[in-house]
């Protein structure tokens, strides 16, 4: 077994390896082109595990920019699970720690399925909130919850980011469990907004009087969406704006083909919990966030 630095020419083996590991990941092949052009023009860094020349593991650093901190990480450890308890990711693992350690300072988060939490205690993370990964088959009927009187659900698509921004900002510094991002609007423009796979007619608000008090995040790769964010402005919470406005999201993307819809729900947040389930979600994958830093004097 070999550790390397990560190449652009390994895109088709890590995109396998991706799916092989998380076989629920939306925007598996838009995600791994970022990684590789991330490891390779100096902005982070890859190191590939091969066995006879197949890629079996994989290991990679990228800047974390939603965390708006100029020394925050997102670390990326998976191996083939085929290939698991032979030492691979621990020595995946110990390349990115050298390459951190020529930083002044730094912070990592990553994200580890149930195998993986118990060799990231061992390596020195810190444990943070729990995840569930699911899913809901959209061929099926898709539930509707109704939207109060005075509201009106909106597609994002005729909105502008300006618009939407403010309540993202406010419901992701609000995310429980440790989970709170302080957003800045320049990420929230080029990231999310003007993202590869951002659906903005499967995306979609409600208003209340033009201002926008909740909305649902919508990725669509083919036929499989991945609601990255959904959200309600804290004034409006208690109403069920949260399940209506991602019950719009899911029957707009039935209307549109897709067949599978994917979301993370955090285990504390109940109330979110509570709408995935009656929209027919049901887990596909467990994980914890983990986090690690090092900070001088």
């Amino acid at each position: 077994m070999d550790i390397r630095g990560g190449r652009l020419e390994d895109f088709d083996q890590l995109v396998a390896l991706t799916t092989a590991v998380r076989p629920y990941a939306v925007g598996a092949r838009t995600g791994v082109r970022a990684g590789l052009e991330a490891a390779t023009n100096g902005e982070g860094v890859g190191y590939a595990a091969e066995v006879d020349g197949h890629l079996v593991g994989w290991s990679a650093l990228r800047p974390a920019a939603w965390l708006n901190a100029d020394d925050a990480y997102a670390l990326q450890v998976i191996v083939h699970p085929d290939y698991r308890r032979q030492g691979i990711g621990t020595q995946l693992l110990r390349a990115c720690d050298e390459w951190l350690g020529a930083l002044p300072s730094w912070s990592v988060q990553s994200i580890a399925d149930e195998h993986g939490t118990a060799f990231a205690l061992r390596a020195g993370f810190t444990v943070g909130a729990e995840l569930t990964y699911a899913g809901v088959d959209l061929t099926d009927a898709v539930p509707t919850m109704t939207v109060p009187d005075g509201l009106a659900l909106v597609p994002l698509a005729q909105l502008t980011p300006q618009d939407v921004f403010p309540a993202y900002r406010e419901t992701a510094a609000d995310i429980p469990g440790g989970s709170a991002v302080d957003a800045a609007f320049d990420w929230f423009e080029a990231h999310v907004w003007a993202g590869p796979l951002f659906d903005s007619e499967l995306s979609v608000a409600i208003v209340d009087r033009d201002v926008v008090v909740a909305f649902t995040i919508a990725f669509r790769e083919d036929n499989k969406l991945w609601t990255d964010m959904t959200g309600t402005v804290r004034s409006h919470r208690g109403r069920g704006l949260a399940g209506a406005v991602k019950a719009a999201s899911l029957a707009a993307a039935k209307d549109a083909g897709v067949t599978v819809a994917y979301t993370v729900m955090n285990l504390v947040n109940e109330p979110m919990l509570t709408a995935n389930r009656r929209l027919g979600y049901r887990p596909v994958g467990l994980r914890t966030q983990l986090t690690k830093s090092h900070r001088p004097g």
